[in-house]
């Protein structure tokens, strides 16, 4: 069996109702893939993002724990992810 190290996830900005398809690391943390969307967010997208400090990944309306990895929760290619400014409080 062929290990996927990496897979194709849609994230979703529902505030500004846009869509990015990124490559990410199956086996990362959430808590410091949240990090590293946030940098690509920053480059990508500075208007809208450059002023968030923190965010946070949903699958649905669940939100994603920082211990969990992409693979662990299931999530392959073609997954699709909401990414929103993380609330007062949260890391």
């Amino acid at each position: 069996m062929i290990q996927v190290n990496r897979v194709i996830v849609t994230v979703r900005e529902p505030i500004r109702q846009t869509e990015l398809d990124l490559e990410m690391p199956a086996f990362v943390p959430i808590g410091r893939l949240r990090g590293e969307l946030l940098e690509a967010l920053h480059t990508l997208r500075p208007q809208q993002w450059l002023s968030v400090s923190a965010i946070e990944l949903l699958d649905g309306e669940r939100v994603l724990a920082d211990g969990e990895t992409l693979a662990s929760l299931g999530l392959w290619d073609g997954s699709i992810l909401t990414v929103r400014p993380a609330k007062e409080g949260t890391p």
